[in-house]
């Protein structure tokens, strides 16, 4: 290989890893925002939440690497599917007598809101064939990959990540309920956690925005592990030091996660929520 070739195949190394970094740190703060929201339910001010928010996904990270994600992930799954499952079928029937009844309200309140506009159609899909596509290209999937025991456990993992798709359907529709329940909402992001809040009181919404916080909290850390790695191995070890050793790594790799993450904080803090998501659709685009 000359010397051309080397430059070339480096020059895409150090992009690849500085578009996966650009395009998970606005995931990052998704996370960070919607365990933000869930806590500012327990009216403590929104500035000590985030911090709160920060340091939960901060220590968990650092001090625990990539093993304690994988190992909470399935205990988190199984609370978040059976949280969504449960609301699903019980806030629809307490409200509306059934999901039916309760499409019917919307349609006849929110007329404008239960379609798309035909303006609207071809914006709508393009953002959901480029979100679909992808999702397996983020940093954070390709880490889980390298992370697996076996070949199997990614194709059976394959299988059944289509099922969470399912699952934030759901959440979707429950926005519908809580139009009846908060209507004039200000702000939109508050329209789950002022649902939770309304409809069960401060102990059952105290035991739910902990299923979320540690739903927000894991994808958070793998990511900003998967980011960290992007740094030490595509950017520092290509083009700062090549002869790094296995020791000094690790220290940069848990010094880049604590970066990613303030990073992260300083989006969630600096940008509205509806930019940051409007980021996060963009980066999709970006991985692409």
């Amino acid at each position: 290989m000359n010397i051309l070739e080397l430059s070339i195949m480096l020059a895409f190394i150090v992009i690849v890893g500085i578009v996966g970094i650009l395009a998970e740190l606005p995931y990052i703060g998704l996370q960070i925002f919607g365990m933000n929201f869930m806590l500012s339910v327990t009216h403590v001010p929104s500035n000590i939440t985030i911090i709160i928010s920060l340091l939960l996904v901060m220590g968990f990270t650092v001090f625990n690497g990539l093993r304690a994600p994988a190992l909470t992930a399935f205990i988190k799954d199984f609370f978040v599917w059976a949280m969504v499952l449960f609301l699903i079928i019980y806030i629809p029937i307490h409200y509306f007598g059934s999901i039916g009844h309760m499409f019917s309200w919307f349609n006849e309140h929110y007329p404008k809101k239960s379609v798309l506009a035909p303006g609207q159609i071809s914006v709508f899909g393009t953002l959901a064939f480029g979100s679909a596509a992808a999702l397996f290209l983020y940093p954070h999937a390709i880490t889980g990959v390298y992370s697996s025991k076996s070949a199997n456990t990614v194709r059976k993992n394959a299988i059944v990540l289509p099922i969470y798709n399912i699952m934030l359907l759901f959440i979707t529709l429950l926005g519908f309920a809580a139009l009846f329940v908060a209507p004039g909402l200000k702000n939109p992001n508050m329209a789950f956690p002022m649902l939770i809040s309304k409809t069960f009181g401060p102990i059952p919404t105290a035991l739910i925005g902990a299923i979320i916080i540690l739903g927000s909290m894991i994808p958070a850390s793998i990511m900003s592990i998967a980011s960290a790695n992007l740094f030490t191995r595509n950017i520092y070890k290509n083009l700062i030091n090549p002869n790094i050793s296995d020791s000094t790594e690790r220290i940069i790799s848990k010094v880049s996660v604590a970066i990613i993450i303030l990073l992260a904080l300083y989006l969630s803090l600096a940008m509205s929520p509806s930019f940051i998501i409007t980021l996060q659709l963009i980066a999709g685009s970006w991985v692409v």
